[in-house]
């Protein structure tokens, strides 16, 4: 799921997929309905498409889709490798 997330969030910063609806920051723990209410009609809608930081011209969710491309490739290596390693010692 991670690298699903990351990969539509690098579309949506690149304009190529469509974001939802809105963007909003986090909210306070609360048992108020109205401070709530508050918290949610006072925070500002952040946009999607904007990149919050990037290091060498990369944004956050670039170097996560990478990463999480990076790992699943090693899975997948691992995963083969020793299938075939159990398959070649049953026969």
């Amino acid at each position: 799921y991670g690298l699903f997330y990351s990969v539509w969030h690098v579309g949506i910063e690149n304009q190529l997929l469509p974001g939802p609806a809105g963007c909003s920051n986090g909210l306070n723990i609360t048992n108020s309905v109205s401070s709530l209410k508050e918290q949610i009609l006072s925070k500002p809608v952040i946009n999607c498409e904007d990149i919050a930081w990037s290091i060498f011209g990369l944004s956050a969710a670039t170097i996560n889709s990478l990463l999480l491309f990076l790992i699943f490739i090693l899975n997948a290596i691992y995963l083969w490798k020793n299938y075939g390693a159990k398959k070649e010692k049953i026969n």
